[in-house]
């Protein structure tokens, strides 16, 4: 299998040239241990060195590093306070890039103390300019909080300790943050280190497991739904719907799950797989299944039991939909724990109906 690329970002090419390389060496050794190939913006430089200071060399350093970030599939960014009581700026553009191209992204940062306490505030709450300070009890500007918990880092970044040393570029470039933020983007990107591979991977078993992810959507503010796939006695990868986290309604579990393997993982592992998923997929997702060449797919609520609980009006059968196909068949079981299934989605619908949301 194909190691997730993740990109290494932050302000530590501006350590000396040799303290940096060494930094880049120490991230790259950890990842490498925990099954990533670290990328960092040494990496390429294609005649960059031999240009003299001025705009065309920042706009080809610039140009490299976006080529970095979009050739890899997650960012890991050190945004620990640089020249300010924030983050350096370049690496939150490239955070930015990653969120913007639907990558994950990871943070961390040596300094533990929230961004309202490190800006000097009046009584008032604004700063001597008297513009107001946001005190969110965020780590730093909400918009980096907001990047990283609705994605990779659903708990907001790794933040040092309150007793290490903070505010220099020496607590910038430890490694002990890096590698416990490192392990989390692993544990995302190759789930096969959380100890999944000895649970039950019975077609009840993975249900149990696709469950759950559909409960951890409905605590981060989406919808019910959650799938994994399972392949040579393994679970690979896990999905939840982020439909309103990402404001965006074709992140489906299965077709989040189905863009990320087909990015990750072989064509032939993928051939050998089971997607499970906590509810039957919807024809958008049921075409995705098709075409990543999956060939297995176990469902547990019904479209049509789903459709009478949430009003849906596309409650095709995921079978009408594979079983279409010509170049291959997929096989569709189900319901497999189906009243569990349709019971998150009676507990949820109903509320969420009354509130005036749209089902999508």
């Amino acid at each position: 299998m194909r190691r997730p690329r993740i990109y290494l970002a932050g302000p530590d090419v501006f350590l000396p040239r040799d303290e940096a390389l060494r930094v880049a060496a120490g991230k790259k050794r950890i990842c490498a241990e925990l099954g990533l190939e670290g990328v960092f913006p040494f990496d390429l430089d294609p005649g960059i060195a031999d240009l003299p200071p001025g705009a065309a060399r920042a706009e080809a350093i610039a140009r490299k590093d976006e080529h970095l970030v979009k050739s890899c599939d997650a960012v890991l960014a050190n945004l620990t306070p640089f020249r300010s009581p924030s983050a350096d700026v370049g690496t939150v553009y490239e955070l930015g890039l990653a969120s913007g191209l639907g990558k994950l992204v990871f943070g961390y940062t040596e300094e533990h103390l929230e961004y309202a306490k490190r800006v000097p505030r009046r009584a008032d709450g604004c700063d001597e300019n008297g513009l107001f300070v946001e005190d969110h009890g965020c780590f730093d500007n909400l918009m980096l909080h907001g990047a990283l918990t609705s994605s990779g880092d659903r708990q907001g970044p790794q933040i040092a300790p309150a007793d290490a040393v903070t505010g220099s570029m020496e607590a910038s470039a430890s490694l002990s943050t890096f590698r416990v933020a490192a392990e989390r983007a692993a544990a995302t990107l190759l789930p096969r280190g959380n100890g999944a591979a000895r649970a039950d991977l019975t077609d009840a078993g993975c249900m149990a497991m696709a469950l759950h992810e559909a409960q951890l959507a409905v605590e981060a503010g989406n919808h019910p739904f959650g799938a994994v796939l399972v392949a040579d006695g393994e679970v690979v990868l896990r999905g939840q719907n982020t439909v309103v986290s990402e404001n965006d309604p074709t992140r489906h579990a299965e077709l989040g799950l189905v863009s990320t393997a087909s990015r990750l993982l072989p064509r032939d592992l993928i051939a050998r797989s089971t997607l499970v998923t906590s509810t039957a997929p919807c024809p958008m997702c049921a075409g995705a299944i098709y075409w990543s060449g999956i060939q297995r797919v176990v469902y547990g609520c019904p479209a049509e039991t789903l459709g009478e609980i949430s009003g849906e009006e596309l409650a095709t059968d995921c079978r009408d939909v594979l079983s279409s196909g010509r170049l291959r068949t997929v096989e569709v079981v189900g319901p497999v724990m189906g009243e569990e299934a349709a019971a998150q989605h009676r507990a949820f619908w109903p509320a969420f109906l009354a509130g005036g949301n749209p089902v999508v």
